[in-house]
């Protein structure tokens, strides 16, 4: 498979405890992810400003597919005491336009 030639696709992860996210390394949320396909990358998103850490992750999949099942699988499942909210995403900022247009 050659995976430069793919798409990459993405999800959000969301609600997820603050403090905890000291504790959540990208290694466990990669271990978790990692099981619908291979991953472009995680990233545990922070504040531009105070690079204070925020209760959300990106992650992105090369293949649209993988991305699809993450949501499917995991939403509501509990982690680190609280349960993923998992939502697609649009990581290119020139396709997100209201009503896909």
């Amino acid at each position: 498979m050659n995976l430069s030639a793919s798409p990459i696709s993405s999800f959000y992860v969301g609600d997820l405890h603050q403090h905890k996210l000291f504790d959540v390394t990208e290694a466990q949320l990669h271990e978790l992810f990692s099981s619908f396909g291979p991953l472009y990358s995680i990233r545990i998103c922070r504040d531009i400003i105070t690079c204070r850490l925020l209760a959300y992750v990106n992650v992105n999949n090369y293949q649209p597919a993988d991305s699809e099942r993450a949501p499917i699988k995991l939403n509501y499942e509990m982690f680190e005491g609280r349960p993923l909210l998992i939502m697609s995403s649009q990581p290119n900022p020139s396709l997100r336009k209201w009503g896909g247009q």
